[in-house]
C-alpha cells in the first residue's frame, strides 16, 4: 500500500522532534491508540480492524517504555504498508512475528512484512538525519537511546545500518 502525500507530511513532521511523538502520529494519522494494554506476555503490541475503515493499535502494558514506543511504531508500520492484509486484526509476538499466540493468528503477514515494519518503526523513531546529527554531537549508544526514546539495542542497530 502506498503512502499518500498527506500521511508522509504527517510522518516527516512529527519525525522533525525527539524524541519522536509516536502516539501523536499515529492518532494524527486517524489509527486510535489504547497505549499500554493487558495483553498475553508473550504479545508485544496487535493491530486490529474495527471497521472497514478504523483500526486501534495497542501495546503490552507490561513492556518498558522503549519496547512499547518501537511496538507502536511497528504497528504503524503494518497498517502504512500492509493495511490490505491485516484483515481483522494482527498481533506480534516479542520477536515481531505474528504467530499462534494471542487474539489473531494472521497467516496473510510474512517475515518479509514483519521486517518492513520494523524498518519502517526504525525509520520513524530514530530518523537518518537526526540520527547522524545527534551522533556527531555524541555517539555514545545509551545518550543516543535516550534521546530518542528507543532501547540501546534498536539505537545500536540503527546507527549500525547507517554505518555510524
Amino acid at each position: 500500500m502506498a503512502i499518500s502525500q498527506n500521511q508522509l507530511a504527517v510522518i516527516n513532521d512529527y519525525r522533525s522532534r525527539l524524541p519522536v511523538d509516536v502516539v501523536g502520529m499515529i492518532e494524527a494519522l486517524g489509527v486510535d491508540y489504547e497505549g499500554s494494554f493487558d495483553l498475553d506476555s508473550d504479545i508485544s503490541g496487535e493491530i486490529e480492524r474495527l471497521n472497514e475503515s478504523k483500526f486501534v493499535i495497542r501495546v503490552n502494558a507490561t513492556h518498558a517504555d522503549t519496547r512499547q514506543r518501537f511496538t507502536a511504531a511497528h504497528e504503524l508500520g503494518h497498517y502504512m504498508l500492509h493495511r490490505s492484509l491485516i484483515g481483522e486484526g494482527l498481533d506480534d509476538n516479542k520477536a515481531y512475528r505474528s504467530q499462534a499466540v494471542g487474539k489473531f493468528h494472521n497467516t496473510n503477514i510474512t517475515a518479509r512484512h514483519e521486517t518492513e515494519a520494523n524498518q519502517f518503526a526504525a525509520a520513524v523513531l530514530m530518523p537518518t538525519g537526526l540520527v547522524v546529527l545527534e551522533h556527531a554531537k555524541n555517539s555514545d549508544i545509551g545518550h543516543l537511546a535516550s534521546r530518542f526514546g528507543v532501547s540501546h539495542e534498536a539505537m545500536r542497530i540503527r546507527t549500525k545500518s547507517l554505518n555510524l
